[in-house]
């Protein structure tokens, strides 16, 4: 008996192995092994991008780790609006289920940038680029380790919801927001 594998194009250029074997378990998990079907709520990155800052994975020495993180992460996120078919779900217009106000604003930023203020070599391309924003973002505010995140978590919202915003352009036209 043979299975046909649905080919789904990822969010972005993956380049870095461990980054592709994560998002396509994270894909496969949320299509498959999750208890509710739809997208994610925008709390699970920002609670999984803390958890990360917290545990110390954006410095270089756990490089590895962070990729396959984020790789899970991201598959995960995509996963929740693909169907069964291996489609972008028509009932869904997001990449996350927004609730928070500051990722809602950083969310609109993030489209309103890619698909009307950005030149091709500027949007957010592959896996590695991804990393590298995060690792700059996190690098700027080192008080982070120290607060456990409290302080800043408004602004992590925002920034997330910019990435996110400008990730959801491959699959969401500039109109069906």
């Amino acid at each position: 008996m043979t299975t046909q594998q649905k080919i789904i194009t990822p969010l972005l250029t993956i380049l870095n192995q461990e980054f592709s074997t994560r998002y396509q378990q994270g894909i496969h998990r949320s299509l498959h092994k999750r208890e509710s079907s739809g997208p994610l709520s925008d709390s699970y990155l920002v609670d999984n991008f803390k958890a990360c800052i917290q545990r110390d994975l954006f410095n270089e020495q756990h490089t590895g780790q962070l990729y396959a993180s984020f790789g899970f992460f991201l598959g995960m996120i995509h996963g929740g609006v693909i169907a069964p078919d291996g489609l972008c779900r028509t009932d869904v217009t997001t990449l996350v289920t927004i609730h928070n106000q500051n990722f809602a604003c950083g969310y609109e930023i993030g489209r309103e940038w890619l698909f009307n203020e950005s030149e091709p070599h500027e949007r957010l391309t592959s896996d590695r680029e991804f990393i590298t924003r995060l690792r700059i973002f996190v690098e700027e505010e080192q008080a982070w380790k120290h607060d456990l995140l409290r302080e800043y978590e408004d602004l992590v919202y925002w920034y997330l919801g910019c990435i996110i915003g400008e990730l959801s352009g491959s699959l969401f036209p500039l109109n069906t927001v």
